[in-house]
């Protein structure tokens, strides 16, 4: 056993082979792409707040806890992740292909990805740990879960370890069930660099209204970007990284909401 990185749990060594992998198929991006729609619509409230959310993370996060799923549950995931004809082998393999094709180091940014398993004490299903280990890179972890405390500084110290400091804060003792035996968790770093970069005069006021129809001054960025539209839709851009990474910002016209727009998106 391994202490990692100021993580107090002890991090099981293994000589899981990682899966080979392959491009996904035409079909499996689709599935893909539609779960990160359905996911987007799904988190989309209408309380006047700003939110973040990464359908990619998600995506990896359920794809774990699927190699854990049977019968009826099972067939569910593999309905959300792999679309109609989706197979848990199907959903296994886009993933692994996703873990090598995304990730980036070097000077125009980075992108991470990266898994874990947490259980308390007893090992579970070790073909569940090798499958996730081969395909999702899955560090393992035996905690103590009666800890609250140390446990929430194990995962928030893995949580920062994973996204270079940028998470520090992931989970509170509170929000650990006593009835806790396992968790799955996925971090996704992105830090990348646009392709053409911004100068600190491109930044500057301009009037926002917002979803409550209220309008503030709040700092806008302005450079050029391609111009998107989709008549009675939506008006928007398209903004490079560097790499192949690309910004989409979409804006409801014809008088639909936001939730309106997001319904009527498709792969």
């Amino acid at each position: 056993f391994l202490h990692f990185d100021g993580i107090e749990a002890e991090l099981l060594e293994t000589s899981v082979e990682p899966a080979s992998w392959s491009q996904p198929s035409e079909e499996a991006l689709d599935a893909a792409a539609d779960f990160s729609l359905q996911f987007f619509e799904s988190c989309r409230t209408k309380e006047y707040v700003n939110s973040c959310v990464s359908p990619l993370s998600a995506y990896l996060a359920l794809g774990l806890t699927a190699n854990g799923a049977d019968g009826d549950t099972l067939s569910q995931m593999e309905t959300l992740l792999g679309g109609g004809e989706g197979t848990l082998p199907m959903v296994n393999e886009t993933c692994r292909a996703l873990m090598e094709l995304l990730p980036m180091d070097e000077s125009g940014g980075t992108i991470h990805l990266a898994n874990s398993i947490w259980f308390d004490q007893n090992v579970p299903y070790e073909e569940f740990l090798k499958i996730n280990q081969a395909y999702y890179d899955a560090q393992i972890y035996r905690a103590d879960f009666s800890d609250k405390e140390q446990l929430a500084r194990d995962v928030s110290r893995w949580a920062s370890n994973q996204t270079d400091g940028l998470i520090e804060e992931f989970l509170e003792p509170d929000e650990i069930s006593d009835l806790a035996q396992l968790m799955l968790l996925n971090a996704t770093l992105f830090d990348v660099k646009w392709e053409e970069k911004i100068e600190k005069d491109q930044v500057y006021d301009d009037t926002f209204r917002s979803y409550d129809g209220q309008e503030r001054e709040v700092p806008f960025l302005h450079s050029d970007g391609d111009y998107l539209e989709e008549p009675g839709l939506y008006t928007g851009f398209r903004k490079r990284y560097e790499g192949s990474c690309v910004f989409v910002g979409l804006l409801p016209s014809g008088g639909r909401t936001p939730e309106e727009l997001a319904a009527q998106l498709t792969p």
